[in-house]
């Protein structure tokens, strides 16, 4: 008897175990905001609207060692999140709900679509993440939210 309730409580231990070793989710997202009266749907939308892709993988490196800036954000379809950055210039590594704190206005904040010319999107991204444009590599990767996906590199 004994062996048998070993045999199904270690399959259910490792698997509470592995959950809780993944500490890049985010635990609680902020709620959306409510609509406030007088307020036109239309403009409440847009400025209630997370951002404009479910996936965005972000890696810019600089020349030298420990020079590079990695930002990850991921909605997957059952609305959970999970975020990362890594700031190797100024030793900033944060998971989950600090990334996400971090990384969601700076994502709000970026306009381009699929439609966008490469070029336009590295200046924007730059731009709204603060970072320098002297980079050895540029390499983005974006899931908008209508699924079309899209890669962006460029080499110096």
């Amino acid at each position: 008897m004994k062996k048998g309730l070993t045999m199904v409580s270690l399959p259910f231990a490792a698997m509470i175990f592995m959950t809780a070793c993944n500490n890049d989710e985010v635990q609680s997202p902020p709620p959306e905001q409510e609509m406030q009266e007088g307020t036109n749907q239309s403009t409440m939308n847009a400025s209630n609207s997370t951002m404009n892709f479910t996936e965005f993988d972000l890696e810019v490196d600089y020349k030298g060692m420990n020079n590079e800036f990695d930002a990850e954000y991921e909605k997957e379809a059952n609305e959970k999140i999970e975020a990362k950055m890594e700031d190797k210039q100024n030793d900033k590594k944060l998971e989950g709900d600090k990334a996400y704190e971090e990384l969601a206005p700076k994502l709000e904040q970026l306009t381009f679509d699929q439609n966008t010319s490469d070029e336009d999107v590295m200046k924007e991204v730059l731009k709204t993440f603060d970072l320098k444009e002297d980079f050895q590599k540029f390499e983005l990767e974006v899931t908008f939210n209508d699924g079309t996906k899209k890669e962006y590199k460029m080499d110096k």
